[in-house]
């Protein structure tokens, strides 16, 4: 049995003391206390190593944050199927626990050791705020209520939000929902493969937590449940943000109802999706709905590298600097828009060509019609002398 240490020096499998941020005590157990961030570096930066029970910190920061009149966007990132969307799923629910909402309660647990992450699984999950379409995200936050407490999913976030696509009108859209939502002190997680796959708008200008989920090769098998998590420390001059490193727990895996019913919200999206990508439009690459934007935001390209008023234009490294994005894509971009360009420059010829021989046309059978009038007329008088020379 693993009891709290009574000692300044902990050592591994030592019950030791968490301080939150809203001043509470959990006591978790140490399970490395020089743990390396980077597994790959002598020289590495280490963290401490807790069990699960340290979910309880970054819950606890959050709500720290919320009751300090703060929103809480986060992103959890890692490889697929290291458990990402099993790690947001248990913090959902420690969250939306009667057992955390209850303080006295939730106070009263804390102070013993006879407990731990599963006894706040009991609830059923708020499966409508587990969202993976955009509409339904915006559906959800819009219907949250100022300092209301709610925890908003954005399951398989990068595939709506892929930096790649920053000019989406979801995204764009998003970005200016962001800056105006911090009123309603929400709590939201945007979970990805990797946090650069996010618009850097959102990244870095409104992310505050960073969960990078892990897992570990034990011999001949792997060993899942783990979470980094590092707060945000933003940079006052640019864009850009310092994570700062807070420490390395475990997390459970869970398998019940709940967990299966959010498993069956995922297929259903997974298989939206591959419907959904049979329907791109096939002259831009791009989803019918984001035609608009696209050509847009490559007009936008175009004017920074073309110059306006007489002045010169960017470079296209210059370009990609400002956008977040790669050269190479803005390269491709610029392609595609002159391709474009000369597209609707033939169809404007074409039209013209066409409108002119329609106007010959017009004009030839005119002067048909009168010609035949003509005709007509001639014949008519031709029978009026007739008619004369018989009287």
């Amino acid at each position: 049995m693993v009891v709290r240490s009574t000692s300044k020096r902990f050592k591994p499998g030592d019950l030791v003391p968490l301080k939150t941020p809203l001043g509470n005590v959990i006591w978790v157990e140490l399970l490395d206390d020089e743990y390396p961030l980077n597994v790959f570096s002598k020289d590495s930066d280490t963290v401490k190593l807790y069990d699960a029970k340290a979910l309880l910190y970054f819950i606890e920061a959050m709500e720290f944050r919320r009751q300090n009149k703060f929103d809480n966007i986060v992103i959890t990132s890692g490889w697929e199927r290291t458990g990402k969307s099993m790690l947001t799923i248990v913090e959902k629910r420690i969250s939306d626990s009667s057992l955390y909402q209850d303080k006295e309660r939730f106070a009263d647990l804390i102070k013993t050791d006879n407990w731990s992450i599963n006894d706040f699984m009991t609830d059923p999950l708020k499966l409508n705020q587990v969202c993976f379409d955009l509409d339904d995200y915006h559906k959800q936050i819009s219907a949250c209520q100022e300092n209301g407490n709610d925890f908003i999913i954005l399951d398989e976030a990068g595939y709506r939000l892929f930096a790649l696509e920053w000019w989406s009108g979801d995204q764009i859209n998003l970005i200016k929902e962001f800056q105006v939502i911090g009123k309603k002190r929400i709590k939201t997680d945007l979970n990805v493969p990797h946090k650069d796959d996010l618009n850097n708008r959102i990244r870095d200008r409104r992310v505050t937590f960073w969960q990078y989920v892990f897992t570990k090769q034990r011999g001949d098998k792997v060993d899942r449940g783990f979470v980094e998590l590092r707060e945000a420390n933003p940079d006052k001059w640019k864009l850009q943000i310092y994570w700062n490193p807070t420490f390395v727990c475990r997390f459970p895996e869970i398998n019940d109802h709940e967990w299966d019913e959010y498993e069956l919200k995922k297929d259903q999206f997974i298989n939206h999706i591959v419907e959904e990508r049979t329907e791109m439009a096939s002259m831009t690459g791009v989803g019918k709905r984001d035609v608009k934007y696209y050509r847009e935001s490559n007009k936008l390209i175009m004017a920074m590298k073309d110059g306006r008023n007489g002045k010169d234009g960017w470079k296209q490294s210059d370009i990609a600097k400002v956008l977040g994005v790669t050269e190479s894509l803005i390269s491709q971009r610029i392609k595609k828009e002159m391709e474009m360009r000369e597209i609707e420059a033939n169809k404007i010829r074409i039209d013209y060509e066409m409108a002119k021989a329609r106007q010959s046309k017009e004009s030839e059978d005119s002067e048909l019609i009168e010609a035949e009038k003509k005709l007509a007329e001639l014949k008519e008088l031709k029978g009026d002398e007739n008619d004369t020379n018989e009287i």
